[in-house]
């Protein structure tokens, strides 16, 4: 493993960064310190040592350990009692520091989680809005001529109204003969994907390669019970105006698919 190392002792076994092999020495003096003087203690030391890694309760520990010293307090010589109560406080010191060190990097890959959660439903989001500007993209460059700037569906229909050449409005009748063919009336197309619409940011895009994985089943699958009636009222409209899967990418022969009787 690159950049780590795999060490064991009675503290326990645990992979590391190069970083912390000083502390990992320091672990494993006070563990060889601790199996030594746990013969003193007729074995009851060693089974505490033994439960001592980094995910244990350390203040636990540290309670289990003090009753442990209480009873041998006056069983051992004072100098040899002394040392090993500073080898269980230096051991239980690292260990403490490193259940701290446990307790930053799960914090850390909470928040990385909730941040990627968060990543993904705007994402999700954006391209059922997208599936909006989609239907918008296509019927505006039909009507207005490629190269317009994206219109709503019900901007579009007040613009033929009120401010469109004769050729402009023939192509918005054929957009809502379309439409009427499908068995989607422009009407309710208008009305129903304005919730939708507002889920996709004016400079929020999906990229080329999501334009392309992104399958009708999928923007079902997103959809909640808000959307959905929008979201398959759409996918409806645009079925025989995008590639085969792909409802985000419009066919290259529209204009023949709109003008056709």
């Amino acid at each position: 493993m690159s950049g780590q190392n795999v060490w064991k002792d009675r503290l326990g076994s645990h992979t590391v960064a190069h970083g912390q092999e000083s502390s990992i020495r320091t672990s494993q003096a006070l563990a060889s310190e601790l199996a030594e003087n746990a013969q003193d203690f007729d074995g009851l030391l060693a089974d505490v040592v033994e439960s001592a890694t980094p995910e244990a309760d350390v203040e636990n520990l540290g309670k289990r350990l003090d009753e442990l010293l209480k009873q041998y307090r006056n069983k051992m010589p004072k100098s040899k009692f002394a040392q090993l109560k500073r080898v269980l406080n230096d051991a239980l010191a690292l260990l403490r520091n490193q259940a701290d060190d446990i307790k930053s990097l799960k914090a850390a890959v909470a928040a990385l989680q909730r941040k990627a959660a968060k990543a993904e439903a705007d994402r999700r989001a954006v391209l059922l809005g997208q599936l909006v500007y989609t239907v918008d993209d296509i019927v505006t460059s039909y009507v207005f001529g490629p190269g317009s700037r994206p219109m709503s569906l019900n901007d579009i229909q007040t613009t033929v109204e009120y401010d469109a050449d004769v050729q402009q409005q023939q192509r918005w009748q054929q957009v809502t003969a379309f439409a009427e063919k499908q068995g989607v009336p422009i009407g309710l197309l208008i009305v129903r994907s304005s919730a939708l619409r507002s889920q996709r940011f004016g400079v929020a895009h999906g990229r080329p390669d999501e334009l392309d994985s992104t399958t009708p089943d999928q923007l079902r699958a997103w959809a909640t019970s808000s959307y959905a009636t929008a979201t398959e009222l759409l996918l409806k409209f645009l079925g025989p105006l995008t590639q085969d899967s792909k409802p985000l990418r419009p066919r290259q022969d529209v204009v023949a698919t709109f003008a056709a009787p």
